[in-house]
């Protein structure tokens, strides 16, 4: 069953930005970001993350989110990761090559019903 906005709204592919630290990915994060995350308000971001995530997951929609690391403000990146969940990514990405890969994303269909995670590459 797709999410309520899919299919009536005519959606035919949904693309979210994530973060990483959501659903599993949590316990990848380093203990200092957990404890510090853990005990302050944005946990509640995280949550919604991860329950958008879950909704996706139990849906027959055609979706694809992104999970970012920290986002910085410098021009696009020379090179981007994508990694599956649980792979080790570096810590930072341009919002720029972020915008850039979710409308590749998009646009091409890539990383069909999948949750992965994006980085600046090396």
């Amino acid at each position: 069953m797709a999410p309520v906005f899919v299919k009536p709204c005519g959606v035919s592919r949904y693309v979210a930005l994530g973060t990483i630290g959501a659903s599993e990915s949590w316990a990848h994060l380093p203990w200092i970001a957990r404890a510090v995350i853990g005990t302050s308000r944005i946990k509640v971001a995280f949550d919604d993350h991860s329950a958008q995530e879950a909704l996706l997951r139990a849906s027959d929609a055609e979706y694809t989110v992104a999970r970012a690391p920290m986002l910085k403000d410098n021009r696009t990146d020379a090179s981007y990761l994508i990694a599956r969940p649980g792979e080790r990514v570096r810590g930072f990405i341009s919002r720029r090559t972020v915008a850039e890969v979710l409308l590749a994303m998009l646009e091409q269909g890539l990383h069909s019903r999948q949750i992965v995670h994006i980085s600046a590459g090396p």
